[in-house]
């Protein structure tokens, strides 16, 4: 059963970058765009399991969850520009 980030690293490896794709092009950086940002957010998730949790680290946490709803919100416009248009 495949992922849709493994689908989607087999798409991005798979495909040949000309002057003629640009829309293929573009379709590439922005979910590249995104899927690095979705790593960073989980990064910054296992920051934050790692941690005992009290008021000194509460800006942290809080930034963090602000930083995943904003790439959420992201790919809530996303998905649907690239895949349903």
């Amino acid at each position: 059963m495949n992922t849709f980030m493994q689908k989607e690293v087999r798409l991005f490896f798979q495909c040949e970058f000309r002057a003629e794709t640009c829309g293929l092009a573009t379709y590439f950086l922005m979910t590249g765009f995104h899927a690095i940002h979705v790593i960073v957010g989980l990064i910054l998730f296992g920051l934050i399991l790692g941690k005992t949790l009290d008021k000194s680290k509460a800006n942290f946490i809080e930034n963090t969850g602000l930083y995943w709803h904003f790439v959420d919100l992201v790919w809530i416009f996303l998905f649907p520009l690239l895949y349903l248009f």
